[in-house]
């Protein structure tokens, strides 16, 4: 399997394979993501057009990258941030803060794998959309899509330390909201000790 630097750099040296290699590795991915700022399928599907359309015109002046997804990630978000504001008609939209983060299938999808929930994985769902928005688009950085606090920070135009502290809030206050189950909070125990771990 060919590492994505090379992949990249086959890309940006105009390597015809590279680009439909990445557009099919990603695409799913970054429509699933699209649905966590809307349900719009129509814009969601634009905005990655714009995004491969971009890095086609702009391919030889592209720097480097270890991480595809992220960048793809990243000029995904912007853009939809972008046209989302165009969409709602508010120019004091600020972004990034402007965007809501869905994640309503979530925490199956970041800390569960099963088709079925039982009662207590009904309880962490719950208690997951009660976070607010920025609080699960961190979470699902940090867990599903396992970024770095580094790529976070760029993504969400936040610092260092405010991300580590939206992590270390945002499991500790799921642990609040389930602290009458102890086996749940017993499994946030591991989330809520990174913070100290790293």
């Amino acid at each position: 399997m060919i590492a994505d630097a090379d992949l990249w750099d086959d890309f940006r040296n105009g390597k015809r394979y590279a680009l439909s290699h990445i557009y099919f590795t990603h695409v799913q991915f970054l429509l699933r993501f699209g649905r966590k700022f809307t349900k719009d399928e129509e814009l969601i599907r634009d905005t990655i057009q714009e995004v491969f359309l971009a890095l086609i015109k702009g391919r030889e002046k592209l720097g480097t990258t270890h991480n595809i997804r992220y960048y793809l990630m990243a000029a995904f978000r912007h853009n939809i941030a972008r046209n989302l504001v165009k969409q709602s008609h508010h120019p004091t939209l600020t972004l990034p803060s402007g965007l809501d983060f869905l994640v309503e299938e979530s925490p199956e999808e970041l800390f569960i794998s099963k088709e079925e929930l039982t009662d207590k994985e009904k309880a962490l769902r719950k208690a997951f959309n009660l976070l607010p928005p920025k609080q699960k688009e961190i979470l699902y950085y940090r867990y599903v899509c396992e970024l770095d606090y580094e790529h976070i920070c760029e993504m969400m135009s936040i610092s260092y330390d405010t991300a580590r502290k939206m992590v270390y809030r945002s499991i500790r206050q799921l642990k609040s909201t389930l602290k009458e189950n102890k086996f749940i909070v017993a499994f946030l125990g591991f989330f809520h000790n990174e913070k100290k771990s790293e």
